[in-house]
């Protein structure tokens, strides 16, 4: 016997366990672009920022990797550390953070280039 042709079974259960499998499924879909930003990776980076705006340098290397970041917090704090900083050396990789799709990271950019002085101007305006 199948599922169907079970006694306990009427079709308006079938349908009813149809309708969630179909919403699972659906949701699912949605979920996992989120589900792919796994925020446990989130924190790991905020850690390893947090250290670095302690310390106040972030390696160029890193800082142009975090461009590419999934997280806009992560764009926000590498532009803090360098903000911390005031590296004048750091205001051609500012430049690609003023493009950022997120409003923070691009405030933060402003925020940077008031701390360099005459060195951030040209990004301010």
């Amino acid at each position: 016997m199948s599922f169907l042709q079970e006694p306990w079974c009427s079709a308006a259960d079938a349908v009813r366990v149809f309708r969630i499998i179909v919403a699972i499924v659906i949701c699912g879909a949605a979920v996992s672009p989120v589900a792919a930003q796994n925020p446990a990776g989130f924190e790991v980076r905020a850690e390893y920022l947090l250290r670095m705006m302690d310390s106040g340098l972030l390696p160029t290397p890193m800082f142009i990797a975090m461009l590419k970041d999934p997280f806009p917090e992560t764009r926000v704090l590498a532009v803090r550390v360098v903000a911390s900083s005031s590296d004048p050396s750091q205001t051609l990789l500012l430049w690609e953070y003023l493009g950022d799709r997120d409003f923070r990271v691009r405030y933060e950019v402003m925020v940077a280039a008031g701390r360099l002085g005459p060195e951030g101007r040209d990004l301010a305006l």
